[in-house]
């Protein structure tokens, strides 16, 4: 997952560290992402959002 995030717009996952998600952008020309729940090259469970606490 971290070479993922360094490696800039080649895979477009990126990490919301206010709310601690991980999400994969909608490549439609908008800021719109999608959550992610299980990491996508792995399948292990990702840390919790913490945006309903927020």
């Amino acid at each position: 997952m971290e070479h993922a995030l360094d490696n800039g717009d080649e895979v477009p996952i990126v990490y919301i560290a206010k709310y601690k998600e991980f999400a994969i952008k909608v490549l439609d020309g908008g800021s719109s992402y999608i959550v992610l729940k299980f990491c996508p090259w792995c399948g292990h469970i990702l840390p919790r959002s913490q945006r309903k606490k927020l």
